[in-house]
């Protein structure tokens, strides 16, 4: 069987680098013009021991990169896989990987075999996003283009679908804007109608496509239905927007606006009826007004991510560009719970802290704790950028708030940590006899962390 490309190295050794507080230590980090990687921008996807990262930087070609967690060396190449539209991965309980780009999918074991490579036909027109598996063992792959692919994790193809429509008869096709989010068997992707002979002069309109990956006829793709909104999903260059979120519940979150206007936006709780989707609540949000308070007026939408207990304990939780705000929802109750000033509600542990970049949302489990959190960079009055971590509460309503749990050094950042991080960052387990149960694995615009945490 062909085999992934080996013969990738280079790397900056952790040895020697800063201790944070409460058990967690900078191990490594890879430079962006390393000779083994380049610009992550996507982020990185982990899975026990394994590790992939989405490389789509201009300092070497565009692919998916298997890494050692314990040294943040490539170890291969996941192949066939070097156009410009790689996207993150999915991994399998295996190790294995299973990618693709805009003309073909393939799966490499964690050894580094490649398992299959199969092109995909029709090779999609448009933009590519990351993969989702059903309950159902399908693959779902979703293009810009209106088309829905479905794969096997064996690499036979299920089924193409084009999401046409007609409406007032025009005819047209919802537009995927992001990978999809499944709960069961039914994959669900936020979309927008555009008709055939292009936008002009028909208004702008959202949808959320419900799509069975089982149970059609002949077991083919199947969409169930759409629920349109006329609000602009939020696109805007964030794929965080463009995601539906999925509640412990099983709602879909979906998050849109009146226009491209981010300080006023809707917050859509929707429930699939197995036949429809209805709207739970709507919840309208205008940070000028409706939560007033300067830490989040004219503050920019930045990051949204959802944390839950078990039952219906599920909130939602924003960031904002150039805010240190931080609000919780209670996705059940349809209402805003708090907002928390992250500047000063920890005391000595961020006094002074300026210039804090956009915050990223983590989770981490072993089998003594599990841990939902959230990540930033910020300066403190040393004049260092580090990177902080703070664990969320899960109980509505909250007993306790967010709390402190550790900070590390990063100066490679340099004077601009507000721009520092993106992507999607990931856990990994580290293997004995490190001191360090797992690893944070954090793109930033200078290269690629690996940071060693204790739970």
């Amino acid at each position: 069987m062909e085999r992934c490309d080996t013969g990738l190295s280079g790397f900056a050794s952790g040895d020697g680098l800063a201790l944070g507080a409460n058990g967690a230590k900078v191990l490594w980090f890879v430079t962006d013009h390393s000779t083994a990687i380049g610009e992550i921008d996507s982020g990185c996807v982990a899975n026990g021991g394994a590790a992939v990262c989405a490389c789509n930087g201009a300092f070497n070609a565009d692919r998916l990169m298997s890494l050692n967690p314990a040294n943040g060396s490539v170890l291969f190449d996941l192949p066939d896989l070097s156009s410009s539209a790689v996207t993150l991965p999915l991994l399998d309980y295996t190790g294995g990987t299973i990618g693709w780009d805009s003309h073909s999918i393939a799966r490499c074991e964690g050894t580094g075999i490649v398992d299959w490579a199969v092109p995909l036909l029709p090779a999609p027109a448009g933009r590519v996003f990351s993969p989702m598996m059903s309950d159902s063992g399908v693959i779902m792959l979703l293009s810009d283009d209106g088309g829905v692919t479905g794969m096997y994790a064996n690499g036979v193809p299920d089924a193409h679908v084009t999401l046409n429509v007609t409406r007032s008869g025009v005819q047209g096709s919802w537009i995927p804007l992001g990978m999809p989010s499944g709960v069961g068997t039914v994959a669900y992707a936020a979309t927008r109608w555009l008709p055939d002979s292009g936008d002009a002069p028909y208004p702008y309109v959202g949808s959320l496509v419900a799509i069975q990956t089982s149970g059609a006829i002949g077991g083919r793709l199947q969409p169930v239905w759409n629920l349109e909104y006329n609000l602009h999903p939020l696109s805007f260059n964030n794929t965080a927007f463009t995601i539906p979120l999925v509640a412990a519940d099983g709602a879909l979150i979906v998050l849109a606006a009146a226009s491209s206007d981010l300080y006023q936006f809707s917050v859509l709780i929707i429930e699939d009826k197995t036949d429809r989707g209805v709207i739970r609540s709507r919840i309208d949000l205008s940070w000028s007004d409706t939560l007033s308070g300067q830490i989040v007026q004219d503050a920019v939408l930045d990051h949204a991510f959802t944390g839950s207990t078990s039952g219906k304990e599920t909130s939602l939780w924003l960031t904002f560009a150039d805010s240190s705000a931080l609000v919780r929802i209670d996705v059940i109750a349809g209402k805003v719970v708090s907002t928390i000033d992250l500047n000063h509600q920890f005391g000595t542990a961020l006094q002074g802290a300026q210039a804090m970049s956009r915050a990223l949302a983590f989770s981490m489990q072993n089998s003594t704790a599990n841990v939902f959190g959230l990540v930033f960079v910020c300066r403190l009055p040393s004049g260092q950028p580090h990177l902080v971590a703070l664990q969320l509460p899960t109980d509505i309503p909250a007993t306790t708030a967010p709390q402190y749990l550790w900070s590390v050094p990063l100066p490679e950042l340099g004077n601009s940590p507000q721009y520092a991080i993106w992507g999607q960052i990931a856990a990994a387990t580290l293997p004995a006899p490190s001191n360090y149960g797992m690893l944070l694995l954090l793109p930033s615009s200078v290269g690629l962390y690996g940071i060693g945490v204790s739970l």
